[in-house]
């Protein structure tokens, strides 16, 4: 387990500096896929809610050193996301192609609710998408399309990302 977090974290230690290096400055996509939360969805379907909290916790401080967010926003929210998908995990057959997409629209409403009650709670120091705007949902529709390939992807290191236990 330790392992699967390690790595897990070094990837979305990757993803954050592709995002916020290279990505970031490209003009023409600025409405960006959130990768990150894609990996630790990822992560939270195959290996549980316990491997998935403890990678959301990790990737969410980077995320948020990276990003100047505020310390603990994206952990917050990252490890409620991992808990719930992480419920899920031997439930559903991981490998088809609806359920990433279901699975990242189902994260992507329950991240922005959560952020429209952490804003209620907190003030405007919690920066919320607004949602009668075409970039939240050309972002939306990016990390939707991007979920099945992020999976694919991620499958080509299923010891690195996969927890098998041992008997």
């Amino acid at each position: 387990m330790k392992k699967v977090v390690f790595f897990s974290v070094l990837f979305a230690l990757m993803l954050c500096l592709i995002d916020t290096a290279i990505i970031s400055h490209l003009h023409f996509f600025m409405p960006r896929p959130e990768f990150v939360l894609l990996l630790v969805l990822y992560v939270s379907l195959y290996n549980g809610s316990l491997v998935g909290i403890l990678t959301g916790f990790f990737s969410g401080l980077i995320l948020d050193f990276l990003s100047l967010s505020p310390l603990g926003l994206h952990s917050l929210i990252f490890i409620v996301l991992a808990f719930l998908v992480g419920k899920m995990h031997g439930q559903y057959n991981v490998n088809k192609f609806l359920l990433p997409i279901l699975v990242t629209i189902f994260a992507l409403a329950v991240q922005t609710v959560f952020l429209m009650l952490l804003q209620i709670v907190f003030g405007t120091n919690i920066s919320v998408p607004n949602i009668f705007l075409p970039d939240f949902w050309i972002s939306c529709c990016a990390t939707v399309i991007c979920a099945p390939l992020l999976f694919l992807l991620f499958q080509l290191f299923p010891t690195l990302l996969q927890y098998r236990e041992v008997l």
